[in-house]
C-alpha cells in the first residue's frame, strides 16, 4: 500500500488546526456587542431613554426625532399615563414641553390635559418615560430596535421590586402616580416607585450602556445568583 505523501498529510494537519480554530471562536456567552455590561450574545441591542432624552426636541436624528416620527404609530394619538387620576397628552410635542419633568415625588391629585407640570413632580415624568419606553419597545421602535421578548417582559433583578417583570411594575406605577396605593408592598413608598422606574429608563441609555437592573427573562442568568443590592 503506498503511504499518503507528505503534501496530503500536511493538508490534513492544516485543516485540523482551521476547525479546530473556529470551533474555539464560537460565542460562550458574555457582554454582547455594543452593549458595555452586557447581555447575552442572543439578546443584543436593547434600548431605553430617560425622561430627559424623551423630553428633547427634534435634531439630528435624536430620541426626540424618534418620538416624533413614531408617535401615532405607537399612542395612535394620544398617550395616557396613570390609573383614576392620569396625563393625557395628545402630541408628541406635549410630551416635550412637559419632560423632563422634576419636584418632589408625590401621586397625582387631579387629572391633566397637555400639562408642562404637575404636583406629581418627577414621578410623573419618569411614569409618562417609562411608558414610552415600553409602548416603542412593544411596537419594536427604537434607535436600536429592541430584541428577545422585548422591555415589557423583562425582570427586575436588583432593589424593592425584586423579581417583578417591567411590564407588571409600569401597570403598579400608573396606579401609584393616580393615588391608588393598594398594591404597594407594604414598606415601600413612591420614592421607591420613581427610583425604580428612573433606574429601569436608564437602564439601556441610548443604547450604549446595559446597568443591570433588568434581564431578559431569557437570560441564563439567575435572580437569586444576583439578588438585591
Amino acid at each position: 500500500m503506498r503511504r499518503p505523501s507528505k503534501k496530503i498529510l500536511a493538508g490534513v494537519v492544516l485543516a485540523g488546526i482551521i476547525l479546530i480554530t473556529l470551533i474555539l471562536a464560537l460565542p460562550l456567552g458574555g457582554t454582547s456587542p455594543g452593549l458595555k455590561g452586557g447581555h447575552e450574545d442572543y439578546c443584543v441591542d436593547f434600548c431605553t431613554q430617560s425622561h430627559e432624552n424623551w423630553g428633547l426636541e427634534c435634531s439630528e436624528e435624536n430620541t426626540g426625532c424618534l418620538r416624533d416620527n413614531n408617535w401615532d404609530t405607537v399612542t395612535e394619538g394620544t398617550l395616557v399615563v396613570g390609573e383614576g387620576y392620569t396625563l393625557t397628552f395628545t402630541s408628541s410635542e406635549a410630551i416635550a414641553a412637559f419632560l423632563p419633568a422634576d419636584g418632589p415625588v408625590k401621586s397625582l391629585t387631579g387629572t391633566h390635559m397637555n400639562p408642562t407640570v404637575t404636583e406629581s413632580g418627577i414621578l410623573g415624568g419618569q411614569v409618562t418615560a417609562l411608558k414610552l419606553n415600553v409602548l416603542f419597545s412593544d411596537e419594536g421602535i427604537g434607535r436600536i430596535m429592541p430584541a428577545c421578548d422585548g422591555l415589557r417582559n423583562m425582570r427586575i433583578i436588583r432593589g424593592p421590586f425584586l423579581k417583578m417583570e417591567v411590564g407588571d411594575f409600569l401597570m403598579l406605577a400608573e396606579e401609584v402616580l393616580g393615588s391608588d396605593l393598594t398594591n404597594l408592598p407594604p414598606g415601600l413608598t413612591l420614592v421607591d416607585v420613581n427610583d425604580t422606574a428612573a433606574s429601569i429608563n436608564e437602564n439601556f441609555s441610548d443604547c450604549k450602556t446595559d446597568n443591570k437592573y433588568i434581564e431578559t427573562s431569557k437570560s441564563e442568568s439567575s435572580i437569586e445568583q444576583i439578588g438585591a443590592p
